[in-house]
């Protein structure tokens, strides 16, 4: 019998159980997150405006969101929020999302820069492509900060941080990147 079936001593499919449930698990994590962030922006928003003096968000809780109008973007350079780094590889042409939020109610703001993509690369592809990219460039990676199995990277460098997680939703691949400054 191959490997990969092998019945454990319980009668289980161990191996193909656990890498389910560890699935599960990161995408309800990251769905989790998705809806916490959300709400967070989402509640009690009152309008304002940023510096430049375009339309902005921000939270009671002092979170200042500028999200990039994708849509009416007249390049595909201008569909990436302003600070995010250039040289990070994104698929232009496929952006969902794309902001830049900066928490002012820390002793020091946090400004955390997102983009999301979808692509018909495979999540190990992007996977391995944003290793490569993140170790060429200099990025730290903690202890468990490369996780190919689920996909994802979360490196530092200069005291700026970037995580990277590629998964496959409805036959398609979604890269979220996350980019977040030291202030």
């Amino acid at each position: 019998m191959p490997p990969q079936e092998q019945m454990s001593k319980n009668g289980t499919n161990s191996g193909k159980f656990d890498k389910s449930i560890v699935s599960i698990i990161v995408a309800f994590v990251a769905l989790l997150l998705i809806f916490v962030l959300f709400s967070i922006v989402g509640k009690d928003r009152r309008s304002g405006n940023n510096l430049d003096g375009q339309g902005s968000d921000v939270t009671e809780e002092s979170v200042f969101l500028n999200a990039v109008d994708i849509n009416n973007a007249q390049t595909d350079a201008e569909k990436l929020p302003e600070g995010f780094p250039r040289d990070i590889p994104v698929e232009l042409e496929t952006i969902t999302v794309s902001d830049t939020k900066v928490y002012t109610d820390r002793p020091v703001p946090i400004t955390v820069h997102t983009v999301n993509y979808t692509t018909t690369s495979t999540a190990l592809e992007k996977y391995n492509q944003y290793l490569d990219y993140m170790t060429r460039a200099g990025f730290e990676f903690a202890e468990n900060g490369r996780d190919e199995g689920n996909h994802a990277l979360n490196g530092t460098k200069n005291g700026d941080s970037l995580l990277v997680v590629a998964s496959s939703l409805n036959g398609e691949t979604v890269v979220q990147i996350s980019y977040t400054e030291n202030n």
